[in-house]
Parts: structure tokens; C-alpha cells; sequence
């Protein structure tokens, strides 16, 4: 600190003395040059003056500058030629009508300009005066320009400023000394009352004592905070390690700040990673790819598997002004392993059912087209045992159709219209929407998307579908596509029956149905939406449902645009 301050005081003084040098050479500068034009105009006035009496110009000019080389007499012609000339000879002149000053004298009566000479560093001051018998005197003044006296200077400066610098040196060392003095008293002050120790005050500068006695009542206070912080802190740990799930807290630089014991199990922590980088806990691509998306999305999500078990994280970015990132992981092996049971079952009944339900609709056919001795009552018979294999059959399609997906069957990527493929699926159902008098209507952006082509046009079929079934009759269906930087979105409208805000958190579950008599008389499922969110999330994005009983329902579909 005290080469610091010695330093920036020797350095002020400098530039201080520097600037007063430098301005007052400038000063002296511009004073000496206005006083020097101000002759010179004076002098041609009285020459002038005397040429306009009838005064010889060659007895004139040459003694009114006598004397003084520095001024110069110029008699020139309203032509522009040299007439008379005090320092150079006439005839060898060239001709001066184009001068500015000459040129001012002749329009105006009178002229002044300075010219500068950037080869000899010289600057010439000219003021020329129009005559009564129309020719022109100028007078001229020469003097060194500004840098010329600045290097004639400057041995005299250098000297001054060695002087002064001596000085300077002298009195900053003493300057420094005692401004550092009581500071240095203080920090010791300061220092015994952070370690605890009972000090007096500084009696000899009572302006820095009430500083000193806050310090100590700060210190006091930051010590009682610090062991209710800590306090809070355990309390904190001592919940977050009860829980079954790993919580892991990390900075906006990626660096772990804390964790639970559950974390410590799942990733089988055997040395203390505080402080280390996220990457370090463990190195499974899904955990790597959640620390990037969240660090540009803030939030991701995956699913890894380890050590047998199958977990789930989730990752998000708090939203305080710290920021930070949090992220849960639960064990869903149990659940997992209940899905895989139910997704086998599904398949098994699904495939056991498909044959004999396809003979059945066969078998009805043929009653209902009469080719059997038949009666009203049989034709009525076959005709509901074909509209319940119908339905079945569309049970079966949309069952076989979750459990591809369950099964994670490859998705294909190719360039499509999110528009012309709706477009598409709402031409395949227009039969189906004119029966009810529904419109049915497309539009918006272009929704270029590099995806899978076949499940896309399964997600959007499903929705326009649902959209139909679930309408009133005479209603409308929006659909609305909307391009974004980095995703597509799809919106489908309807008007229909809407869904109330108890059974919304429901409608994504396979076979849960809204209105039940209504779904029996679409020949509704309960499991297209279901299909919906199962291929959103297969495409890598989400579904949201907004709905207001008896108003409509809307379905928002966003899907990125890269592959």
C-alpha cells in the first residue's frame, strides 16, 4: 500500500507540473503571436495611410520595416503582380491574385490569414489592405511555430522539472509516512478485535475510534449470524438426508456445492466431492447431456441405469438472483419394472385378440349382407357385432400402436412440413368431420422439422381425431403451427365438450375417457391422447392440454426442430 500511494502522488505531481509547463509556454505562445499580428496590422494601416498621401513606396516600405528581418512590406497590383517587395526582389515573384489575404483585400478592403510552414516550422502572419488606387500592401510577420518553441524549451524545462521532481520525491516520502501511519494503527485496532481480543482506542485519532467500535459490535453480530446459519444448515441436512431421492445443489460456475446421503448411495461416493466439478460424479452420457441442457435450457431430464438399478433425474436452473442448478434423482426400478409387466401384457392380449376379433367381423359381414337365411332381428344382431368389433379392432390398433412405442422401436429422421402433414391428417378425417358437420381448419407456418415421419402423422391423426370425436356437432377444429428458432409448435382448437380441471391431470393415461357414453358412441378408446404424449416425448418434446368445460380444449404439441 505504501508503494501504491507513493507512487500515485509522485505520478500526480508529475502530470501537474507537466500540464502547468505546457500551458504556459502555450499561453505565453498565443499572447506573443496576437501581439506580433496586432503590429503588423497596425504598421500596414500607417503605410497605407501614407501611400494613399503619395508617398514613394520605395522610400516607404523599406524604412517603415528597418530593423526588424522578422516583418516583410508587400506592394502588389490589382492584377496580382509583385510591385515592390522588402525582402525578396519583385521580378522574381509569382503572381499573387490567388493569395487569400490578396484576394479578401481586393472583395472586402481588407484581409488576414497565417500560414504555416511545415518544412522550416515556421508560421507567417499576412494582413494585406486594399489602396485607394485599387492595388493592395500587405504586411507579414514570421515567427517559429508552436513545436519550434517547444524545442528551444525544452533543456529549460527538463532542468525546472529535475528541480521540482527532487522535491516532489522528498515531500511524497514524508506525505506517505504520515497518512499511512494512523491507517496502520487502525488495521492492528482492527485486527485484535476481529481475533477477540480487548484493545483500547486510538486516544490520538478520535475520528477513526467510533469506526473501530462499530467494527466490533459488526463482529459480535456476524459471529452470533454465522452459528444460527450453521444451526440452519444442519437442520437443512439433516431433513434433505432423510429423503429417499438424491438432491444435488450445484453453482452457476458447475461445481458441486452440496449433496444428500441418497446421493452418496445411488453414486456409491466413497471420497468427499465438494467443490469438484459436476461431471466428476458420474460419467454416464444421460447425466453429462442433463449438466448441458440445463446449463442452455434450464431444465433437462433422463433416465440412466446403474449398478441395476434404473433412476430418473431431473435437473433445473433456480430462478434467484445466485442462480444455480438443482437436481433430483429418484429410483424407479420398481415402477420401471411394473411398466415393463403391463407393456408385456398389453402385447400378449393385444396379439391374442386381434385374430379371433378379425373372424368375428368376417362372420358378421356375412349376416348383415344377408348371404345366411336371415331375419330383421339377425340383421340387427350382425350389425352391433360388427360395431363392437370395430371398436375392438381400433382397442387393438392403438394398443399394438403403445406398445411400439413402449418398446422404443427406432425413429427414422428425414425433412418434413409440420403444415403439410396436418394438412394430410386432416384431409384423411374430412369424411369423418363433415358426418357432424365439423370444419376443420389448417394453417400457420411452414413447421420444418427433421423427424420421424410415420410417428409425426400418427401424433397429429390422433389429435385431429380427438378433437372430432370430442366436438359438438357443427363445430370447428383450429389447427395452428407456429415456427420457432429452435423448436415447432402445433396448436389444435376445438370447441367441444372440454374437460373439467379435475380430470385434466387424468386424460394422458391409457384408457381413461372423459365422457364415457360419449367415447361409446365415437367408438373412442381412451387411449389416443395417451399415444400423443407417448410419441411427443419419443420425438424429444411435450405435450400441454388446456381445457374449460363446455367452451373447448387445446393441445399444444412443441417439437424441436434438429435432428
Amino acid at each position: 500500500m505504501r508503494k501504491s500511494i507513493y507512487k500515485a502522488l509522485v505520478q500526480t505531481g508529475l502530470i501537474a507540473i507537466l500540464l502547468t509547463l505546457i500551458s504556459c509556454l502555450w499561453i505565453y505562445y498565443l499572447g506573443a503571436r496576437a501581439e506580433a499580428e496586432e503590429h503588423v496590422r497596425t504598421l500596414t494601416k500607417v503605410v497605407a495611410a501614407g501611400l494613399n498621401r503619395g508617398d514613394s513606396p520605395a522610400e516607404i516600405l523599406p524604412s517603415a520595416v528597418a530593423g526588424r528581418p522578422f516583418l516583410r512590406l508587400t506592394l502588389i497590383a490589382p492584377d496580382g503582380s509583385v510591385l515592390q517587395e522588402t525582402g525578396y526582389r519583385a521580378q522574381h515573384m509569382e503572381n499573387h491574385l490567388e493569395r487569400e489575404e490578396i484576394h479578401d483585400a481586393l472583395a472586402k478592403g481588407e484581409g488576414f490569414v497565417r500560414r504555416k510552414s511545415s518544412t522550416l516550422e515556421r508560421e507567417t502572419s499576412y494582413y494585406a489592405v486594399r489602396l485607394e488606387d485599387g492595388s493592395v500592401l500587405r504586411g507579414g510577420v514570421e515567427r517559429g511555430s508552436w513545436l519550434a518553441i517547444m524545442r528551444e524549451t525544452i533543456p529549460a524545462m527538463l532542468g525546472v522539472l529535475t528541480i521540482v521532481l527532487i522535491c516532489c520525491f522528498t515531500l511524497t516520502s514524508l506525505l506517505t509516512r504520515k497518512l499511512l501511519r494512523p491507517l496502520i494503527q487502525a488495521g492492528e485496532t482492527a485486527e485484535a478485535i476481529v481475533q477477540g481480543r480487548a484493545v483500547p482506542l486510538l486516544s490520538r485519532l478520535p475520528e477513526i475510534d467510533p469506526i473501530l467500535l462499530r467494527l466490533r459490535e459488526q463482529q459480535e453480530l456476524i459471529r452470533d449470524q454465522m452459528e444460527e446459519l450453521k444451526e440452519e444448515r444442519n437442520h437443512i441436512q439433516r431433513m434433505m438426508n432423510t429423503l429417499n431421492e438424491g438432491v444435488i445443489l450445484l453453482g452457476t460456475d458447475g461445481r458441486i456445492i452440496d449433496y444428500n446421503r441418497a446421493t452418496e448411495r445411488i453414486f456409491d461416493l466413497a471420497a468427499d466431492l465438494r467443490g469438484t466439478d459436476a461431471a466428476t460424479l458420474a460419467q454416464e452420457e444421460v447425466w453429462l447431456q442433463a449438466l448441458r441442457d440445463v446449463a442452455t435450457d434450464g431444465r433437462s431430464g433422463g433416465e440412466f441405469t446403474r449398478n441395476e438399478r434404473r433412476y430418473v433425474l431431473v435437473a433445473r436452473r433456480l430462478e434467484k438472483k445466485e442462480g444455480g442448478v438443482l437436481v433430483v434423482v429418484r429410483d424407479v426400478t420398481e415402477a420401471y419394472q411394473a411398466e415393463q409387466h403391463r407393456r408385456q401384457f398389453t402385447a400378449n392380449v393385444s396379439h391374442e385378440l386381434n385374430t379371433p376379433l378379425t373372424s368375428v367381423r368376417g362372420y358378421a359381414e356375412l349376416l348383415h349382407k344377408g348371404m345366411y337365411e336371415s331375419t330383421e332381428e339377425v340383421r340387427n344382431f350382425a350389425a352391433r357385432i360388427m360395431q363392437e368389433a370395430d371398436r375392438l379392432l381400433a382397442m387393438i390398433e392403438d394398443l399394438l400402436s403403445l406398445s411400439r412405442l413402449d418398446e422404443g422401436h427406432t425413429v427414422t429422421g428425414e425433412h418434413i412440413s409440420l403444415l403439410e402433414l396436418t394438412r394430410e391428417a386432416a384431409e384423411m378425417l374430412s369424411v369423418q368431420a363433415q358426418a357432424r358437420d365439423i370444419r376443420i381448419e389448417v394453417g400457420g407456418d411452414e413447421g420444418r422439422l427433421h423427424t420421424d415421419r410415420h410417428l409425426c402423422f400418427e401424433l397429429v391423426v390422433n389429435l385431429i381425431d380427438n378433437a372430432v370425436k370430442y366436438n359438438r356437432d357443427g363445430g370447428e377444429v383450429r389447427c395452428r403451427i407456429t415456427d420457432f428458432p429452435h423448436a415447432v409448435r402445433l396448436k389444435v382448437c376445438d370447441n367441444g365438450i372440454g374437460i373439467s380441471p379435475a380430470e385434466q391431470a387424468h386424460v394422458f393415461e391409457r384408457f381413461y375417457r372423459v365422457d364415457h357414453s360419449r367415447s361409446k358412441e365415437t367408438g373412442g378408446t381412451g387411449l389416443g391422447l395417451a399415444i400423443v404424449k407417448h410419441i411427443a416425448q419419443r420425438l424429444g418434446g411435450s405435450v400441454r392440454l388446456d381445457s374449460t368445460p363446455d367452451i373447448g380444449t387445446t393441445v399444444t404439441i412443441t417439437l424441436p426442430v434438429a435432428e
